[in-house]
């Protein structure tokens, strides 16, 4: 509240509809949305109980309010589980990885990219991987994902290819 710029959070549950999710971002116009479990959304009049048809509906839906209300809309999937954790590897739609103009991954980290194989300090780092950007950019950051103290910060370039396909480590 002592923030000078609003930060607003909608309380959802499992019944929440994309409608919801569309009448409070055209009421509050708000400079980005953020939406965690993407996936649970469906629509109130969606009949079919597909999950993958949902999903696709509601990522699809998802992009159309972005491009209506010219704000971006930030929202996490997850994987599939036992993959390479590629953007082929998003459970249960492929219209995610079709229509998302950008498309990024947090994963665990390899022992020996920090250089070290005690559990504790692995587990305060993530891999995040730009599995696909606007202009076919990709690349990973190793990032400080430490949840105790909630610093989530980039730590070191690991990869990076750019649209050029140049790549640098």
């Amino acid at each position: 509240q002592n923030n000078p710029i609003p930060f607003k959070v909608m309380r959802s549950s499992l019944t929440t509809t994309l409608e919801d999710v569309i009448i409070q971002v055209k009421e509050m116009k708000p400079d980005l949305v953020c939406i965690d479990g993407a996936y649970l959304l469906k629509s109130a009049n969606q009949k079919n109980n597909n999950k993958f048809e949902i999903v696709s509906n509601s990522s699809e839906t998802l992009k159309a309010l972005a491009q209506e209300v010219d704000r971006p809309v930030v929202a996490t999937y997850q994987i599939k589980r036992k993959t390479a954790g590629n953007i082929d590897d998003i459970y249960m739609s492929d219209s995610i990885a079709q229509i998302s103009s950008i498309v990024l991954s947090l994963k665990e980290v390899d022992p020996a990219v920090i250089e070290t194989e005690d559990a504790d300090t692995i587990k305060k780092y993530r891999v995040m991987e730009l599995l696909k950007g606007r202009e076919g950019e990709s690349g990973k950051l190793l990032i400080n994902y430490d949840m105790d103290r909630m610093n989530i910060s980039e730590s070191r370039i690991i990869e990076d290819k750019g649209n050029e396909g140049a790549s640098r480590y």
